[in-house]
């Protein structure tokens, strides 16, 4: 936050055309995002910002390279959570930054600015400033603009395509998450003062910290609540057993691949993430692992525009193929030095299982897409 922040500053201070954004911003920045504790942390930032003003170009260079280790820290931690198996490029990876680092701050400026002007216009037209209208302005805008930016680093930043509508419903639980901890902190430094009669000056430090800590405590959790969302429409149809799972799992790929199946026949150029999401009905991440499984066995190809093709032959695969990919099948174990004798015969019934289930799917998936009916039972 503070690299961004600062970041932000440099360029509304680069030109002089910025300069009533960048007084406006810094006085947002200090009424919403920063705690009523004391006069010493708004002394503290009121530095911090008017030395920012002052950076050599090394030094601009050296904020940039922070920030950009501090995105990838955010970046990583995404990706766990959206479980997320292969990061993007590097030119992606800095662009996505890039956009995430200008564009809020940017658009948090500009939209101050727009709502001093239209207070105003209003009170140039004999609107009294003290209506309950300004009030309820007063009050919303901070809550958009603070909603606005967690939104655009759940949607930008995770390398899953993310929804905005559930981006932006994590954007607004952070946002409530955000308010109630600033109250907290507020009444907390308020009603306890005891600390800095003991700690004196030095009661900032560790207070900033918990504040810091807790305000990236909440930028995970509504990841994660963003990142659960296409999952929860699934709950009902989740399965209670490893049998259920395998064929729920068996089923899905099947769905998956006749989707891409339909595509390449028709000469498309490959099917886009979310229209696999709609046309198929499983979750995000449930999806992203299935086809990350069908690409490792090279049976589907991500495209550079990030749709998805079909990469193998369906003419030399058959529903076996998928139904072992998928974890289906007995497994045969080890039961070498086992004595009882029931093992041999045990043998016996797996290999017969294997042989019926293979012998029972050995159609290619091509015919079986089309409708052919040539199983052999």
């Amino acid at each position: 936050l503070i690299p961004m922040l600062a970041i932000t500053l440099v360029m509304l201070t680069s030109f002089k055309v910025f300069t009533k954004f960048r007084e406006n911003f810094t006085s947002f920045i200090i009424e919403h995002l920063v705690p009523d504790t004391s006069h010493i942390i708004v002394e503290k930032i009121n530095d911090f910002l008017l030395n920012i003003q002052h950076l050599t170009v090394v030094g601009i260079a050296f904020l940039i390279i922070s920030l950009v280790f501090v995105f990838s820290t955010i970046e990583s931690a995404f990706n766990d959570i959206w479980w997320v198996r292969k990061p993007r490029a590097i030119v992606k990876r800095v662009l996505a930054f890039w956009t995430t680092i200008t564009l809020g701050p940017l658009l948090v400026a500009i939209a101050l600015q727009f709502s001093e002007q239209l207070f105003s216009q209003l009170s140039a037209y004999g609107i009294n400033p003290n209506t309950f209208i300004f009030d309820f302005i007063e009050i919303l805008f901070p809550i958009i603009c603070v909603t606005g930016f967690f939104t655009l680093i759940y949607f930008i930043i995770p390398h899953f395509p993310v929804r905005l509508k559930h981006a932006f419903i994590g954007g607004i639980f952070s946002t409530l998450m955000f308010s109630v901890l600033r109250y907290i902190f507020t009444a907390y430094t308020v009603q306890f003062s005891t600390y800095k009669f003991i700690y004196g000056t030095l009661s900032f430090f560790p207070f900033f910290i918990m504040w810091m800590y807790t305000f990236w405590l909440i930028v995970l959790i509504g990841a994660i609540i963003t990142a659960c969302l296409p999952e929860w429409h699934n709950v009902k149809n989740i399965a209670k057993t490893e049998l259920e799972k395998r064929q729920t799992k068996f089923l899905y790929a099947l769905n998956l691949l006749f989707i891409l199946f339909k595509d390449s026949q028709t000469g498309g150029q490959g099917v886009e993430y979310q229209a696999l999401i709609n046309q198929t009905g499983i979750g995000g991440m449930e999806l992203e692992n299935l086809l990350n499984e069908l690409q490792e066995a090279s049976y589907t190809e991500r495209t550079e525009k990030g749709s998805w093709i079909l990469s193998h032959d369906p003419g030399n695969a058959s529903l076996y193929d998928i139904y072992r990919i998928v974890g289906g099948g007995i497994v045969e174990r080890e039961t070498n030095g086992t004595s009882f004798p029931w093992v041999q015969h045990y043998k016996k019934i797996s290999k017969s299982i294997g042989i019926s289930e293979k012998k029972n799917l050995n159609l290619d998936l091509k015919s079986f897409f089309l409708g052919k009916d040539s199983l052999e039972v």
